[in-house]
C-alpha cells in the first residue's frame, strides 16, 4: 500500500518546483478599438519640489540647480503634461507675501500664517487697483517650472494643458474677514486680474480655470456648491468678453462623495452650464464604487468629462481604478520633486527624487509605476475596449492621436499575456514593480492572428505600446 501511493507523491512533489511561468496558462486580453470612452486632457502635477524648507524655516533653493534635470525626467521619463498653477487667496493683498518669503526676509512659518491672508484692494470689485494684488507666486511657477516645461513639450510636438486653480483654505492666524467665498464679484475680480496678468507678462492663456480647491476642506467654501457657481458665472462674464474662455473645472472636492451635490449646487447658477468641461474630485475619502458611478452619470448627463485631481499617496491602483471605473480624462498625485530617500523607504507625493550629492534625478517609487501609464498615454488619446477575465488581471488600452494603441495590463502575477485586438503593427513592451520602472521586457507578435505575446517576469504593470515609441 505504501509502495502505491509513493509514487504520486514523487510526482507531486516534482510539479511543485516547477517554475510557476511553466505552469500558468498565458492570460488573454482582448482590445476592441470600435468601444470608444474618454479623450484623455492629460496627467497634472502640483508646481511643488523642495522650495518648502520646513527643517530650515525659509525657502529653499537648493533645486534651482537641479531644475533642468528634474523637468527633463517629469516630462520625458515620467511623461506629465499638464500644470496645476495655483492662485492663492493672498495674491489680492498690498504686501509681496511670496517675494518677500523667496527674498528670505520672511521665514517658512511666517509666510503660512499669511497663505491665505488677503486684503481688498478697494471697495469696487468692478475697478482694479492693480497696487492691491500680488502675482510673485504665480511668476516663481511660471518661470521655474511651466514656461520649461511647455518648451520640452512643443519639442516632442505636444501642448501643456494649462489649469489655474484657485487656492483658498482660509488658515493663518492673521487670517481677515474679507473673503471671497462670500463676493463672487470680487474673486471674478481676483481671477480676471490673474489672467489679464499671465496673458500682459508672459503670452500665457489658462486652459482651464479649477474654481476651488477642496472647498469642503475650508470654512468658507463649504456651506454650498451654489458658492462656487456664483463666483464662476460673475468670473465668466468678465472673461469672454475679454477674449478668455477657459474651460470651467469643479468642484474639487476633498471627499469623493461630496462631489456630485457639489456640482449639481454649483450648476443651477445661471451661466455656469455653457462653460463646464469637468465634474473634479478628489480621492482622499469615500471613493466607492458607487460613487464613482454616480460621478460618471453625471458627467454623461452634462457631456461633460471626470477628472481625478489630487491624491498625494496616489499609486497605480488607484489610476487605473479612475480611468477604467470613473472614465477619468485627468490624473494628479501631488507634487513634482523630492530629495531621494537615504533610507530607501518610498516618499509619497512627487514624481521625481533628486539625489542629494549628485544631482542625479530619476522617477520616485511612485513615479516608476505611474509612468507606465503617464509616458505612453498622450494628450487626446481616446481609451478603447480592453476586457480580460482572469480575476488577478486588469487592463486598459488607448488609442493615441497618432493612431499608434497602448495596453497596459496590472498583472497580480508572473507569466504570459496574449493581447488581441491590436492593430498591425511594431510594438515594444516595458514593466514595473516597486522597485523600478521602464523595464523592457520580450514581446512576439503572431503574423498569423495579429496578437501580441508579452512576458512578465514578475507582479506588477507592463505596458505594450508602439516600437516607435521606445527611446
Amino acid at each position: 500500500m505504501r509502495s502505491c501511493l509513493h509514487k504520486p507523491l514523487l510526482i507531486l512533489a516534482a510539479l511543485m518546483v516547477l517554475p510557476l511561468a511553466a505552469l500558468a496558462q498565458p492570460v488573454e486580453v482582448i482590445v476592441d478599438p470600435a468601444k470608444r470612452h474618454q479623450t484623455m486632457t492629460g496627467w497634472e502635477v502640483t508646481v511643488y519640489v523642495t522650495q518648502f524648507g520646513k527643517a530650515q524655516n525659509r525657502f529653499d533653493p537648493t533645486w534651482h540647480q537641479y531644475q533642468d534635470q528634474i523637468l527633463d525626467t517629469l516630462v520625458d521619463e515620467v511623461g506629465v503634461n499638464r500644470i496645476r498653477l495655483e492662485l492663492r487667496s493672498n495674491a489680492e493683498n498690498t504686501r509681496p507675501i511670496w517675494a518677500e518669503f523667496e527674498s528670505g526676509a520672511m521665514s517658512q512659518k511666517e509666510m503660512q500664517q499669511l497663505f491665505y491672508h488677503k486684503v481688498n484692494d478697494n471697495n469696487d470689485p468692478f475697478k482694479a487697483d492693480p497696487a492691491g494684488f500680488q502675482f510673485d507666486e504665480l511668476d516663481y511657477q511660471v518661470e521655474r517650472v511651466l514656461l520649461p516645461m511647455a518648451e520640452r513639450l512643443k519639442a516632442k510636438g505636444e501642448k501643456l494643458y494649462i489649469n489655474l486653480c484657485f487656492v483658498d483654505f482660509d488658515k493663518g492666524k492673521n487670517q481677515t474677514r474679507y473673503n471671497h467665498a462670500q463676493n463672487p464679484e470680487e474673486y471674478a475680480e481676483l481671477v480676471t486680474q490673474a489672467f489679464l496678468y499671465l496673458k500682459d507678462k508672459y503670452g500665457i492663456v489658462p486652459d482651464a480655470l479649477e474654481v476651488i480647491l477642496e472647498p469642503d476642506h475650508t470654512s468658507r467654501w463649504k456651506h454650498s456648491g451654489r458658492q462656487i457657481g456664483e463666483a464662476a458665472a460673475a468670473t465668466m462674464k468678465r472673461l469672454v468678453p475679454l477674449g478668455f474662455k477657459p474651460e470651467l473645472i469643479l468642484p474639487s472636492t476633498k471627499r469623493a462623495d461630496l462631489a456630485v451635490k457639489m456640482f449639481e449646487e454649483a450648476v443651477q447658477v445661471p451661466g455656469v452650464r455653457q462653460h463646464l468641461g469637468a465634474i473634479s474630485y478628489h480621492r482622499y475619502a469615500r471613493a466607492t464604487p458607487e460613487v464613482l458611478r454616480d460621478i460618471v452619470a453625471t458627467a454623461e448627463r452634462h457631456d461633460i468629462r471626470v477628472e481625478m485631481l489630487e491624491l498625494v499617496k496616489g499609486n497605480s491602483y488607484h489610476l487605473h481604478q479612475d480611468v477604467q471605473n470613473a472614465n477619468a480624462s485627468a490624473w494628479q498625485s501631488f507634487g513634482i520633486a523630492t530629495w531621494a530617500p537615504d533610507d530607501g523607504k518610498p516618499r509619497r507625493g512627487a514624481l521625481v527624487y533628486v539625489d542629494k550629492e549628485t544631482g542625479e534625478t530619476t522617477p520616485s517609487h511612485q513615479g516608476r509605476r505611474l509612468m507606465q501609464y503617464m509616458r505612453y498615454i498622450r494628450g487626446g488619446a481616446v481609451r478603447i475596449g480592453a476586457s480580460v477575465q482572469e480575476p488577478k488581471f486588469f487592463a486598459v488600452a488607448f488609442e493615441n492621436p497618432d493612431g499608434g494603441q497602448v495596453a497596459v495590463i496590472r498583472a497580480e502575477t508572473k507569466g504570459p499575456i496574449v493581447i488581441r485586438g491590436l492593430r498591425d503593427d511594431h510594438y515594444a513592451a516595458t514593466f514595473a514593480n516597486w522597485k523600478g520602472g521602464g523595464n523592457p521586457t520580450k514581446v512576439t507578435r503572431n503574423p498569423a492572428d495579429g496578437s501580441v505575446t508579452v512576458q512578465m517576469p514578475v507582479k506588477g504593470i507592463v505596458t505594450v505600446f508602439p516600437a516607435s515609441m521606445a527611446r
